[in-house]
């Protein structure tokens, strides 16, 4: 079982952009190699800031046979209702559907969604690929040749805090690790 591992963005294309939390793109390639060190023999497609499209990470994923890529993306949005993580799966991909609903049962509390009062009224979310708003999740979906899961990390102006916690990236990481280790297979 080999695990792409896609921190989004690079180089000329920052992703999103918060004062108290920086740069998307810095932050999830911080992000993919913490999970690189948690998950053996795993593939990290964008090795430092640089400028990829989703073909070169594709040619990347193909040439090392990837049975899953987890692409890492933070969300832009701000407000009080959108925040916490969410998973992002191709329609009718039953498996990555599982390890997103997985990942999301397993993620560390503070990335679960809530209001920034604090009261939990919403679950993380799965999107099977259908809202018009993701286009760029919808894009990542389309380009590999293997499995893919886009995780949102959270909302960048509301999460940034716990985002950027190492303790709270670790156990994340252990979180997916465990999560594809359930819906795959035992990792080599």
């Amino acid at each position: 079982m080999i695990v792409g591992i896609d921190p989004g963005h690079g180089g000329v294309n920052r992703g999103c952009w918060v004062r108290e939390f920086g740069d998307e793109a810095d932050y999830v390639l911080k992000l993919g190699r913490r999970l690189r060190e948690v998950i053996p023999g795993s593939v990290l497609l964008r090795q430092y800031d640089q400028t990829m499209d989703l073909y070169q990470r594709n040619e990347i994923a193909t040439s090392n046979e990837c049975d899953i890529v987890v692409s890492l993306h933070a969300n832009a949005v701000e407000g009080d209702v959108l925040h916490g993580l969410s998973c992002f799966s191709f329609p009718g991909n039953e498996r990555t559907l599982a390890l997103g609903k997985r990942i999301n049962i397993l993620c560390p509390p503070e990335l679960v969604a809530k209001p920034r009062d604090g009261v939990l009224r919403a679950k993380p979310m799965v999107i099977a690929d259908k809202t018009p708003w993701k286009a760029r999740a919808r894009s990542v979906l389309r380009h590999f040749g293997c499995d893919v899961l886009l995780i949102e990390v959270g909302f960048g102006a509301v999460d940034f805090a716990a985002m950027l916690d190492l303790g709270v990236q670790y156990r994340l990481c252990l979180a997916i690790n465990k999560a594809i280790g359930e819906i795959y297979g035992q990792q080599d």
